[in-house]
This record gives C-alpha cells, structure tokens and sequence, in this order.
C-alpha cells in the first residue's frame, strides 16, 4: 500500500470516527455469553476496540496499550483477548500489510447465532468500568422484561424503581450468593443500579414473638400491613426492629441505570 493511498484512508477513517454514534449497542445476549463463558475480558476488549477503532487498527504494541489504556488492564490481558477473538473470527488480521480488522456488531451476531434485537447502550467514558455496566445491564434488561421498566431515552432519564431479590441476581448469572452479592455492589458502586432498602411496618408482632419463631424454626408467618388491611407473608428472617416498631425487609428497590434498546439488524 502507498503513502498516498494510507493517508486517503486514514482520512476516511478519521471522518467516520466523528460522525458515529457516541455510543455503542451492545447486544444483551452479547453480554449473557461474556458471563456463561466465562469471557468478559475478551467481550470487553472487542467493545473497546469497536469503540476506539472505525473497523480496523495496526498489528502493533501501541495498538494493544491504548486497548489496555481505556480499560484499565494490562497490555497481556488484551494481547491474550485479541488471539481468543482472532480464534473466534470477531476480529481478522491481515499480517501482510499489518492490519487487524474487527467484526462488526451486526458480523458476530451472526456468528455466534444471537436471536434477539435489544441492546444496552455502552458510552465510551464507561469503557474502564464495563464489568460493572455487564452486570447493570443484565438486571435493566430483567426489570424491562418484567413489564416494570421502559425505554430511557436519555442518561439522565429516570427509571422507575422495581423489587429484585438478590435470589434473581443469583438466576441471572447462574451464580452464588456471595458472587451475586458481590455483582449487585459492584454494579451499584460504579452507578449502573441505584438501589434502596424496602421495608414495609408491620403490626401484631413483638421482639419477642420474632426471637420465639426463629427459635422455633418457623418458616413463614402472616402479619398485619400498617395502616392497610393487608397482610404480608414474611420469613422470621426478614423482620427488623428499630425504635420500637417492627419492618419487614422485602427484596431491595433497584432502579435501572443502563439505557436499553434496540439495534437495526439484517
């Protein structure tokens, strides 16, 4: 290739970079594999690369430290990424003239047989943080799914909050406790979720009684909602107490904090 001719494509390139979107869509189902295949290094330096790049970057050293610049990884991490996306076919090389190119979104779609349209909308200053931003999106796509939550049309658009066990977190990523605890924090810390404490007062019951059931090993017990003629069905776990008064702790308020969509595809 001529000087001339690499200039001119540069120069393309660097057009196509300013006119593109300041976001990418990335598919949910994307981000279900990156945890079910134990691939969230290597999903995450493609989407850093397609964020980066306008389809294709040079074989070089520089190439893999700005990769690993933006997030905030060692350059072994992203060299030993880009060989399992090579293997996989989301990026191809052309050793000759010392390019790689990087399959498109639409491409690895197809590749890796993904059904569904719906995305989570990935910014480029969330690049350093995007196992946080996984986690996030799976629990917007959740709540979304549930009928709950709707389409945010922008960053600062706010969602309605819905209840999520840490037992869902648990079901969607096939995981522990400990690990979904630590998922729901981690997407929290980085403000992926905002979640809330959910206690509802209930009435009928003493400090006493609470001891007296869990001693007793009771599983469930029915209690009076206050102010309401309601009535909850609670574990004796679930009741606190504070000042006087008895709460019942219902699965956290989580509200969405990731922007769900959906991409043109075929």
């Amino acid at each position: 290739m001529n000087f001339e001719r690499e200039k001119k494509i540069n120069r393309l390139l660097l057009q196509a970079i300013q006119f593109r979107d300041p976001y990418l869509k990335v598919p949910i189902e994307m981000i279900e594999f990156a945890f079910r295949e134990a691939k969230v290094s290597e999903v995450s330096t493609y989407l850093a690369s397609q964020s980066i790049y306008s389809g294709k970057a040079r074989i070089s050293a520089e190439t893999t430290n700005r990769i690993a610049k933006e997030l905030s990884v060692s350059d072994r991490t992203v060299y030993r990424s880009l060989k399992w996306l090579t293997n996989r076919d989301w990026i191809g090389k052309d050793t000759q003239n010392k390019w790689i190119f990087f399959r498109g979104i639409n491409r690895v779609h197809e590749i890796e047989g993904f059904k569904y349209t719906k995305s989570a909308l990935l910014f480029h200053d969330q690049l350093k943080e995007l196992k946080g931003f996984f986690i996030g999106a799976i629990i917007s796509n959740f709540i979304r799914n549930t009928g709950a939550g709707t389409e945010q049309t922008s960053r600062r658009s706010e969602q309605s909050c819905f209840p999520v066990s840490l037992s869902i977190v648990q079901m969607l990523f096939n995981v522990s406790e400990k690990t979904a605890y630590n998922y729901r924090k981690l997407a929290q810390k980085q403000g992926f979720i905002k979640m809330q404490p959910n206690l509802k007062q209930v009435t009928g019951i003493t400090p006493k009684d609470i001891t007296h059931l869990k001693q007793n090993n009771v599983e469930r017990v029915e209690l009076p909602l206050f102010g309401s003629t309601k009535t909850l069905s609670v574990k004796p776990q679930q009741l606190r107490t504070d000042k006087g008064f008895i709460y019942a702790q219902l699965p956290n308020l989580i509200t969405p904090k990731v922007l769900i969509g959906k991409r043109k595809w075929r």
